[in-house]
């Protein structure tokens, strides 16, 4: 036995004469298209309503979600740029990442083809097949077979904290199409000794950083883990020679991309948590040990959208367990990060002891002390300090514990009477256990969906001949006394579910650019000119009788700042305001007086739209 035969082992799974490319691709469109079958049958209740509701509960982030995904399309239409663009905060624009930044970019197409409504709908879809298609795909890559892909990639789809976040809107918390892709790709790395497959890990690890930084987290912490299991074996000198070279490719084009987006990172506002702030996320969004048993025997019949699931079905967890076992010890990487992962979604939740001595007496509740104690040094750490939501973590983990299970089905396909039906187990399993997940969480019997709002208005810009900006009045309201988001005001009244989001909502369906700028981490807003941000401001104080009780402050109408004022409408109207909009609900009859004598001669034509609280339209000249 020569040194190549001894350094090059072949997995237990690989034949030794590979399968006809032919065959594998055959493979492969089954696994896809029966993944697209279970994506098609969790969101059933979408599919006769694609183009009037939205996937995501009513007043939760799904239409900023919406909002995103439509301006990331828009911003490609020159001279808008995906990452600088001057549709908000018109005229001076911003830098925003709008999340998922990547999967925005790739998925574009859909909004030029069916709109955003639709496309928001079928990104959704897309995003959670693309989970399920890329697990699949890394599994193929360990055992080189596409139905252990499958199972293990269909059980994924019905993940209960993967449907909270398409119930809570929140695209960047689905878009975990990178992690495997990556993993896999770093696998075919050191498996081959491949700078090919190399270069492809640094350009995906820079996609995944766009995409989502809690994805660049999650993919972090897997890589930490997998590598080095797979990076310490015999080589000859050929192979290591190979192998640094690919390594040097990760190195040099992960740098680059680290750099490129920790610049882009610099500008964003990101507010530094004070440490009893942290430590509240910490333990408030941290998962309950006592819900992977309660969560199969609620006695609800309906699905409460306030409070995220935890855990899986289960049947789903049983599957999972029995064949991680069948996969030992090929399995034991995947287990070892999913475990990882698992104890920090257990935050600081200090709960763990009481629940653990609960089950396992004083030695379950030293060790939930232990964990807990584990945690807050793991979570002073930079990177896995950016996981405020210790629950976040669950989806990952179970993702990991599915690259073990999928090493235990190869196994378990190499029976012949078993590999003969292959695919028709996997897809049976995969059955059952979404029908479990769908029952378990409810799915199927309060569909996170939402009716879009008919506005007027802007059904009226969006078809009028006339391009520009469109500014909406008043830019600046009192917040709640709650602080609850659901109590926030909302243009005019129109629709109750756009509190936080009206003025995206608006711009997704009119398409023009706005004065408004969102409020988002991850968006820095140039500077606008002083004479215009005071002129608005102004503007904003005319609203007060309405929204205060307040007078309107003399320095809003004063005659001495009239030139002033006059300067600052012509420069907006330069630079392409064409449309004011005014919230009849916060404007009463003297500050609508007033904000018709400042503009004068640039009103071209008004028009008043009966719907919520009433709103007039300015047309300028």
């Amino acid at each position: 036995m020569n040194a190549q035969e001894i350094s090059t082992p072949q997995s237990e799974f690989r034949p030794s004469q590979g399968k006809p490319q032919a065959r594998s691709s055959q493979d492969a469109f089954w696994v896809a298209l029966l993944l697209a079958v279970f994506v098609y049958w969790l969101l059933l209740p979408i599919w006769p309503k694609i183009n009037t509701h939205i996937i995501g509960d009513a007043g939760t982030d799904a239409i900023r979600g919406m909002w995103s995904l439509d301006h990331l399309r828009q911003s490609l239409i020159p001279p808008e740029t995906p990452l600088i663009s001057n549709r908000i905060n018109f005229p001076s624009g911003a830098l925003m990442l709008a999340l998922p930044w990547t999967s925005g970019v790739l998925l574009s197409p859909l909004g030029f083809l069916f709109g955003p409504i639709i496309a928001w709908n079928l990104s959704i879809a897309i995003l959670i097949w693309g989970i399920g298609m890329s697990l699949a795909w890394l599994v193929r890559c360990l055992t080189d077979s596409w139905y252990s892909g499958m199972l293990v990639g269909g059980l994924a789809l019905s993940q209960p904290m993967l449907l909270h976040a398409m119930g809570d809107g929140t695209a960047e918390h689905i878009s975990f199409w990178g992690m495997p892709l990556l993993l896999g790709s770093l696998y075919k790395t050191l498996n081959d000794n491949s700078t090919k497959w190399g270069v492809f890990s640094g350009i995906i690890a820079i996609m995944i950083a766009l995409d989502s930084p809690y994805l660049a987290v999650y993919s972090l912490t897997a890589s930490v883990f997998i590598v080095p299991w797979y990076l310490f074996r015999s080589r000859i000198l050929a192979e290591r020679i190979q192998l640094y070279w690919a390594l040097g490719a990760i190195l040099a084009i992960t740098l680059i991309g680290a750099v490129g987006v920790g610049l882009i990172y610099q500008f964003f506002p990101i507010k530094t948590l004070l440490a009893s702030e942290k430590i509240s996320l910490l333990t408030m969004n941290a998962t309950d040990l006592r819900t992977w048993w309660q969560h199969d025997v609620q006695e609800s019949f309906i699905r409460d959208s306030s409070l995220p699931p935890t855990t899986i079905s289960s049947t789903v967890l049983l599957i999972t367990i029995i064949l991680v076992i069948l996969g030992l010890p090929k399995s034991a990487p995947w287990v070892l990060v999913g475990s990882f992962m698992f104890v920090l979604s257990l935050g600081l939740n200090n709960r763990v002891p009481v629940h653990l001595g609960q089950w396992l007496g004083s030695y379950g509740k030293e060790l939930g002390s232990m964990l807990i104690e584990l945690n807050r040094s793991l979570y002073s750490f930079p990177a896995l300090g950016l996981i405020r939501f210790p629950q976040r973590w669950l989806i990952p983990s179970f993702l990991m514990f599915l690259c073990g299970a999928g090493i235990g089905t190869a196994r378990l396909l190499q029976f012949k009477l078993i590999k003969r039906f292959a695919l028709p187990i996997s897809f049976s399993i995969v059955a059952i256990a979404t029908f479990a997940s769908m029952r378990s969480s409810r799915l199927d019997l309060n569909f996170p969906y939402q009716e879009v709002p008919k506005v007027l208005f802007t059904d009226h810009l969006a078809n009028h001949p006339k391009k520009g900006a469109v500014l909406l009045l008043p830019q600046m309201r009192p917040p709640p006394k709650s602080g609850k988001r659901s109590d926030l005001p909302i243009f005019a009244n129109i629709n109750k579910n756009l509190a936080s989001s009206d003025a995206q909502f608006f711009q997704v369906l009119h398409g023009r650019a706005m004065y408004t700028k969102p409020s988002l981490k991850t968006i820095y807003s140039f500077k606008k000119d002083e004479k215009i941000a005071r002129l608005v401001r102004n503007w904003d104080d005319m609203a007060n009788p309405m929204l205060t009780g307040n007078e309107i402050p003399p320095s809003a109408y004063d005659s001495r700042s009239e030139g002033l004022r006059q300067e600052a409408i012509r420069a907006l109207i330069e630079e392409g305001l064409a449309f004011i909009v005014l919230d009849l609900g916060a404007y009463n009859d003297e500050a609508q007086k007033l904000l018709r004598t400042q503009l004068g001669l640039y009103i071209k034509s008004e028009q008043i739209f009966e719907e919520g609280d009433g709103i007039l339209l300015l047309e300028l000249k």
